[in-house]
């Protein structure tokens, strides 16, 4: 794959659900994960690219949540590695992430959320009409 094509590729946003392998050998969704670009001006200039891991309680929005649940199965998966456990909770981690080519952040409310999850949900179904 070629510079451009990756640089086009990561352009376009993604939304991933996160699985992973409980100790009983059942898959359950952890959250979801939304990949956007923020592209930046001039010659050459590499586009930002963000993500942002949440579960689905965050989202009040309806008509984002509704996006979601029609979707969920259309969506990418990434698989959840567990990482570490304690007595109330495990860690989880993608292996993008272990190996530092992922970085995901937490949007700060359901409304900031909602912002980006617009857009997305905009890029998903423009295609679709």
């Amino acid at each position: 794959m070629s510079f451009r094509t990756t640089v086009e590729e990561l352009k376009q946003p993604r939304i991933y659900t996160l699985i992973a392998k409980e100790d009983d050998g059942r898959t359950v969704m952890k959250g979801l994960r939304v990949r956007v670009c923020k592209a930046q001006r001039g010659r050459g200039a590499v586009p930002t690219v963000k993500y942002y891991d949440f579960v689905s309680k965050l989202i009040t929005d309806a008509e984002i949540r509704e996006f979601l649940k029609q979707n969920i199965h259309s969506f990418e998966t990434k698989e959840l590695i567990k990482q570490e456990e304690t007595d109330s909770e495990a860690t989880y981690a993608t292996q993008d992430e272990l190996d530092g080519i992922v970085v995901p952040e937490e949007f700060s409310d359901s409304e900031d959320a909602a912002k980006v999850l617009r857009v997305v949900k905009e890029f998903y179904t423009k295609g679709k009409k």
